[in-house]
């Protein structure tokens, strides 16, 4: 499984280290390292560990890839779902 990082050197894409997140913009110190480290570390106190829960994590990772799409690809419903 290729990493963000290679993600985004397959791409041409150098990745900050240090300031906010290329991508999204949020204030860190770590750019887009910090910004993956935090979205990896799960949902807060939310648990969406049950099946009918299963659509909020959905929307939760789709935001994400919708906000990183240069380390995602075209992984989001942004691109696959038909304009309302």
């Amino acid at each position: 499984m290729q990493s963000y990082g290679d993600f985004a050197a397959k791409h041409g894409l150098v990745l900050d280290d240090v300031g906010p997140c290329t991508f999204c913009g949020a204030v860190l110190d770590r750019s887009v390292n910090e910004c993956m480290e935090i979205f990896e570390l799960g949902f807060g106190g939310l648990n969406l560990t049950a099946p009918q829960d299963n659509v909020f994590r959905f929307f939760i990772v789709d935001a994400h890839a919708l906000q990183h799409p240069e380390l995602h690809g075209r992984w989001s419903s942004h691109f696959t779902w038909p304009a309302l």
